[in-house]
Order: structure tokens, then C-alpha cells, then sequence
């Protein structure tokens, strides 16, 4: 009697450790998976948040000399926050041909920047600054319409990308609920 039971107890065990070992490194991957996914969300919010201010910025330019222009501190101020955001793409790890694109689109900023900096400054020469003005908008629409590209891609990528790894975790969570299951049953045989 004592040895099946040792003898049961034996395959019980041999039975659950490796299932204990694949629940183990099935929480990891998921949890990785999921900081993963957390961070790519994050990652296209700042996208968005950069969208939202080189629009406020544009918008700015558009109303320029209206009776619905912000003030120069305001349009500074959003110009600043604009460069900063653009900042805040270069400081995550990306792959090279990513961070070329991200060098490109943070020197296409600093046009815009320069190209803004140069209509708030120019006051004497109204020809000059039309065309300033007009250079500066072109700039920033290629630059809207850029952000907007690359928002709309990486946004179908992860959502895709999202409802991929849901699947494999459902699969997996399935998969744990069925060894749980058949620890009891395999007990009682």
C-alpha cells in the first residue's frame, strides 16, 4: 500500500512540475507581452499628443494677424511644447531605420521652428514675410500630413498587434484553466 502511494505520489509530481514550470513562464510571457503592448500604447499617444501641438501651432500661424490671434507668448509657448514633444520621441529605444525617421521628422520640426521664428521676427518687410508666412504653413502641412501617415500606420499596426497577443493569451488562459482542471481529476484517479 505504501508503495503506491509513494508510486502515485511520484507520477502526481512528475505529472505537475512541468506544469507548474510551463504556468510559470506562461505568466512571464504574457506580463511581458502585455508591459510591451503598454509601452507601444504610450509610445502612440506621445505620436498624437506631437499631431495635436504642431496643429494647435498651425492653427496659430493660420490666425495670424486675425482678430482670433493668440498672443506671442501663447504661440511661443506653443511652439516651445511642440519641440519638446518632438524631443520625447528620441529618447526611446527604437531600431536604427526607426530612428532615422525619427531624426528626419525632428529635423523637419526644426524647420518649422526656424521657419516660424523667422515670420514672428520679420516686421518691416510685409513681401518677405507673406512669403515667410506661406513657406512656414507649407511646412507645417507637410508636417501634419506626415505625423497624420505615421499615426494612422502605427495606430493599424497595434491594433493588430493587440488583438494578436489577446488571442494568445486567451489561448494560453485556456490552456492553464484546462491543467487546473486536471489536477484534480488525475488526483482522484
Amino acid at each position: 500500500m505504501k508503495k503506491r502511494i509513494v508510486i502515485s505520489l511520484t507520477i502526481f509530481s512528475l505529472i505537475f512540475f512541468p506544469g507548474g514550470i510551463y504556468i510559470v513562464i506562461t505568466i512571464e510571457k504574457t506580463t511581458s507581452t502585455l508591459d510591451n503592448l503598454i509601452t507601444l500604447h504610450q509610445v502612440e499617444i506621445l505620436r498624437e499628443q506631437l499631431l495635436i501641438d504642431v496643429k494647435r501651432v498651425q492653427s496659430d500661424l493660420a490666425l495670424k494677424n486675425t482678430q482670433y490671434a493668440r498672443e506671442l507668448d501663447t504661440v511661443v509657448a506653443n511652439v516651445l511644447q511642440m519641440g519638446k514633444e518632438a524631443k520625447k520621441c528620441l529618447e526611446c529605444h527604437h531600431s536604427e531605420p526607426v530612428m532615422q525617421k525619427i531624426r528626419d521628422l525632428r529635423n523637419q520640426i526644426q524647420i518649422y521652428k526656424d521657419s516660424l521664428s523667422r515670420v514672428l521676427t520679420i516686421r518691416t518687410n510685409k513681401k518677405r514675410l507673406a512669403a515667410e508666412e506661406d513657406a512656414a504653413y507649407r511646412v507645417g502641412q507637410e508636417l501634419i500630413d506626415r505625423l497624420n501617415t505615421m499615426t494612422s500606420l502605427t495606430k493599424a499596426k497595434l491594433e493588430q498587434r493587440t488583438r494578436s497577443s489577446l488571442k494568445e493569451i486567451a489561448a494560453m488562459k485556456t490552456l492553464l484553466f484546462i491543467l487546473i482542471a486536471l489536477g484534480p481529476l488525475l488526483a482522484i484517479c
